[in-house]
């Protein structure tokens, strides 16, 4: 049976993230801290189940706000980030018109094994979010491990001369680069595991 993933946003009250972070650690469940793009505040909580939909987590005390979504994996998405690997993790949302989603997903794990053998990047699966958006979009969150910041940046397939680099580079980027065609708009974040 496919687990959803139950992704928390929680917005902490200042200086009180390493706090939080410390007190949400739970062997099922991976706490994420800001490196690049969220504010110092904010922290992501991430577990697997099997039964949709979840509770939220409750606010109060060091906690100012949560928002709590349930998403369905898509591609891969049986396992979360590791704390004992170390390393960053990037969280990358793609919006597109909903009946784009099943080439973004055939596109995205196509080009995963040339991007995997090329860097030492793992994506650990893509998730869609059924919650209905206004103008009817689908919402795909990409969450991907790399060991460090230099090791995602050197995995970036738009950098001058990257087509020249690894063996399989110009076979992903081309594809990545048809992804980014299909898209209305798409971030990245860069995260840690909690310490």
């Amino acid at each position: 049976m496919s687990r959803w993933l139950r992704l928390e946003e929680i917005l902490c009250h200042p200086q009180r993230g390493p706090a939080v972070a410390a007190a949400l650690r739970t062997p099922a469940a991976v706490v994420l801290a800001p490196w690049i793009g969220p504010g110092m505040d904010r922290l992501l909580r991430l577990s697997l189940s099997a039964h949709q939909p979840m509770p939220t987590l409750a606010t109060g005390g060091d906690i100012a706000t949560v928002a709590t979504r349930a998403l369905r994996p898509v591609a891969r998405g049986d396992c979360l980030p590791d704390p004992a690997a170390g390393g960053i993790v990037t969280r990358r949302w793609f919006i597109l018109p909903q009946r784009d989603a099943p080439e973004l997903i055939e596109i995205t794990t196509r080009a995963w094994e040339g991007f995997e053998a090329d860097t030492p990047g793992r994506p650990l699966g893509l998730w869609q979010d059924m919650a209905p958006t206004p103008d009817g979009a689908a919402q795909i969150m990409l969450l991907t491990c790399y060991p460090s910041l230099a090791a995602w940046e050197s995995s970036r397939a738009f950098r001058p001369g990257a087509a020249q680099g690894p063996a399989r580079r110009g076979e992903w980027a081309a594809l990545f680069a048809r992804r980014r065609a299909l898209l209305l708009d798409s971030w990245v974040e860069v995260w840690g595991v909690a310490a």
